[in-house]
């Protein structure tokens, strides 16, 4: 497994990547859109290829190319419908899912059939998990990512792109606050489900040890 993660990435990986970009939307503050790199790859394609495979054999990112420009969406503010709504309402009102109140329904019909079939009783574990990515500590992800065997070399690419990300709020087209992270994954990542899963492995795990 880590001899395929670490091998040399080829051109043809670079550029399919490159063109997987939305070509309608600016990834970076410069407001380049995919199609510019689409359309001009026959003249920055080279110098692309070479920047991608310098990170690859240095592990070693420029902080600049992981910034993320924050757009602030107003939201209407609700400031006493939780406390006007009885409890047992939970559509559209912040704080609560409509899908709470049809999983709990579901977990007490199953606890009264299995009532009558069983005289030992039952536990049943129910996690709240907001905010999930925004929890994630990073140190705790190096340690789940070794833990499962990951090369060191290929650890250090998967950190370099969580802890270089930094961030600027976007307010009437201009750019404000630069800040930068100690935790969180960054959303919208097509990385970030997939290394927030290897961090819930260590809970897995230790629930599985529980039931040995």
């Amino acid at each position: 497994m880590n001899r395929w993660l670490l091998r040399n990435v080829n051109d043809e990986e670079v550029k399919k990547a490159a063109s997987s970009v939305n070509r309608d939307s600016s990834q970076c503050e410069d407001g380049f859109s995919g199609n510019f790199y689409h359309h001009f790859w026959h003249v920055i394609g080279a110098d692309i290829v070479a920047a991608v495979s310098d990170f690859f054999k240095c592990r070693r990112m420029l902080h600049g190319l992981n910034h993320t420009l924050l757009a602030l969406i107003p939201k209407g503010r609700r400031p006493l419908m939780h406390i006007i709504i009885s409890p047992n309402q939970s559509a559209f009102i912040k704080g609560r899912l409509i899908s709470d109140n049809i999983l709990i329904a579901h977990e007490l019909t199953h606890h009264l059939n299995c009532k009558q079939k069983h005289s030992s009783q039952e536990l049943a574990l129910k996690l709240d998990l907001s905010k999930v990515y925004d929890r994630v500590e990073w140190k705790y992800l190096r340690l789940m990512l070794h833990q499962l065997g990951f090369h060191a070399h290929f650890i250090e690419l998967i950190m370099q792109c969580v802890e270089t990300t930094s961030f600027s709020t976007l307010m009437e087209s201009n750019a404000f606050d630069y800040f930068r992270p100690e935790r969180s994954l960054h959303q919208g990542d097509p990385l970030s489900p997939l290394l927030f899963v290897i961090c819930m492995e260590g809970l897995t795990s230790l629930i599985l040890q529980m039931e040995l």
